[in-house]
């Protein structure tokens, strides 16, 4: 068994998920998150707004104005129930897949995570899996959930 050095340990990505069941139809969430141009709306706690670049296909290059500046985002629908998120922000480089499976009850959306530790920061991996879920569920996860079971 080879043990990895431990610079090269240190910059693996995060691997992770967290995933809500929310009441709404399947067509209904993946929209909300689809729809970048509410996003202001639906993730009003860190996006301030959000700016097109280009589109080129499935694939949709955007600038956002997150509360710690601005960041680009690469966002692609790759099948009916999955968009790739990646993005490229001061501390960290992550890729999210945001998957929405439908159920009897609504769907069950998953957010699956491979986060990328910048600086000082990648020393920190082995404990960053329960924060960056954390995050997923409370910036992600929730405003998606509250707005889809809202009001129509």
């Amino acid at each position: 068994m080879a043990i990895m050095e431990p610079s090269r340990l240190a910059s693996r990505p995060v691997h992770t998920s967290a995933a809500a069941t929310i009441r709404a139809p399947r067509d209904r969430v993946f929209a909300l998150y689809a729809r970048w141009q509410d996003w202001p709306r639906t993730f009003g706690r860190t996006i301030r707004g959000v700016r097109l670049v280009r589109q080129e296909g499935a694939v949709t290059v955007l600038d956002v104005d997150h509360v710690e500046g601005h960041v680009p985002n690469v966002m692609a629908v790759t099948a009916p129930d999955l968009i790739v998120l990646e993005e490229r922000k001061r501390r960290f480089t992550a890729r999210f897949e945001n998957r929405f499976e439908p159920r009897a009850d609504g769907t069950r959306y998953v957010v699956t995570a491979d986060v990328s530790l910048q600086g000082w920061l990648r020393w920190l991996r082995f404990i960053a899996a329960p924060v960056i879920r954390s995050r997923i569920r409370r910036f992600v996860l929730e405003p998606i959930r509250l707005a889809a079971e809202g009001p129509t």
